[in-house]
């Protein structure tokens, strides 16, 4: 395929079109274009479901034909899945799942994918969980961390039922919040003691990393910055430009750019996106997953 048409108007219209081996291609000639896992999802794939949301919600879209888009999409997911490789187990814990209702899963199990390639052990619970599932399997697995998804307004009381039932078993139980929905209940969900809310993956993935990958990884944070630093600047000397031209190439500074490849500056998951972008790289190759 083109590489021109490897961009989430091509996945989306594949998608519409209902052929999941003309999609299962597509995932496929991404990831051999060197496309990073995260970039598919994010740049690709989340837009796309943002879309074939609002053309459900708008009547332009069946049921029928959504539910087909989802399972196309959960199985593009897996061959994505597959290809990543997993950072080293972390010790760290999540439970992820939808509340009751919520049939809209697709983002919380992206989010879930996130987690368990950054090395977290996950289970992912799915769609349409009653309170009380959610909450027993809390109590026996005693994770680091509870997501709850929320994409339909109806169902904010039975995320509010959900928090309620865990926090009368462990009042510790650290919960974030994610789903299109999620940021209108943002004040209400804070009076509850909700870590934080999220309505956009990237974000999710970033607070995460800086909440609890840097307190819990073997590899201190400034030694994982200088390896990132000094990836980015073999990787641009090796593509014959400067840190200016980078700097243009990825809308930042060239203090930002310098600071960067000498260790001395933290970086987020998307700015990462936007430099291996800029240098026709994957964030794999960036953060010493995968080979130069």
């Amino acid at each position: 395929m083109n590489q021109n048409n490897l961009n989430h108007e091509t996945f989306l219209e594949l998608l519409r079109n209902g052929d999941a081996v003309e999609i299962n291609n597509f995932v496929s000639s991404c990831i051999e274009a060197g496309l990073s896992p995260h970039y598919i999802y994010i740049d690709i794939i989340f837009p796309s479901l943002v879309e074939i949301g609002e053309l459900w919600s708008q009547g332009e879209m069946s049921i029928a034909e959504e539910h087909v888009c989802t399972e196309i999409t959960k199985s593009a997911m897996a061959v994505i899945s597959q290809k990543v490789k997993h950072k080293n187990t972390n010790g760290l814990k999540a439970v992820l799942a939808c509340v009751k209702g919520e049939t809209h899963y697709l983002g919380a199990k992206m989010f879930t994918d996130f987690l368990t390639w950054d090395g977290w052990s996950c289970d992912f619970l799915g769609q349409d969980n009653p309170p009380s599932t959610i909450s027993e399997w809390v109590e026996k697995v005693n994770p680091s961390i509870v997501g709850l998804s929320i994409c339909i307004g109806d169902h904010f009381d039975n995320l509010v039922d959900t928090i309620n039932q865990m926090r009368s078993n462990n009042k510790e139980v650290k919960i974030v919040v994610g789903g299109i929905l999620s940021e209108f209940h943002k004040d209400k969900l804070k009076e509850m003691d909700v870590l934080n809310v999220f309505s956009n993956p990237v974000k999710a993935l970033d607070w995460i990393r800086s909440t609890f990958i840097q307190r819990n990884q073997s590899l201190l944070v400034e030694e994982y910055l200088l390896t990132v630093g000094k990836r980015i600047k073999q990787i641009r000397n090796a593509a014959g430009i400067n840190q200016q031209e980078l700097a243009d190439k990825s809308d930042l500074d060239r203090t930002y750019i310098s600071a960067v490849e000498n260790g001395r500056q933290n970086i987020s998951l998307s700015v990462t996106l936007r430099i291996a972008q800029a240098l026709n790289t994957s964030v794999e190759k960036i953060t010493n997953q995968g080979p130069m």
